[in-house]
């Protein structure tokens, strides 16, 4: 069951009503429906990779063809695709990881240019990766 709730007062207040009796003893997950604020955008990360670069990097021309061609989207839709074939969800993140770097490079073959970047920082896979994971996980809640 997924329920939404407002954190208060060092008190988790569920926007509506629940199924269970007083005092019931139940098990909770949470997780937070807002983007991470850890502060200021990590530049090698791949937000901050795509809006700033990274010196001696061409990004902004990457940035604007990211920006102009809904890219994001395109990620995120590449994600989607592989989070819904058999045996997702038994592999291990390095793997999936894995997976999709070669989904993006197959899917965009124009944007060579982007990928060869990218892999010149494997941390920025990695972080587009999470960026898409997060943002999927928002769409479904």
């Amino acid at each position: 069951m997924v329920v939404k709730a407002i954190y208060e007062d060092g008190v988790l207040k569920p926007k509506s009503r629940l199924p269970f009796k007083e005092h019931e003893e139940v098990e909770v997950e949470v997780r937070s429906t807002a983007a991470p604020s850890e502060g200021p955008e990590d530049p090698q990360g791949f937000v901050g990779f795509i809006k700033d670069g990274i010196e001696g990097m061409p990004i902004a021309a990457h940035h604007d063809k990211f920006v102009d061609q809904d890219q994001y989207a395109h990620l995120k839709a590449y994600l989607r695709g592989l989070i819904s074939s058999p045996g997702w969800g038994e592999l291990e993140r390095e793997a999936q990881l894995r997976r999709f770097v070669q989904a993006c490079k197959s899917a965009r073959p124009d944007f060579e240019d982007l990928w060869e970047d990218m892999d010149r920082l494997p941390k920025v896979w990695s972080n587009a990766f999470d960026y898409c994971t997060r943002a999927i996980a928002r769409e479904r809640a």
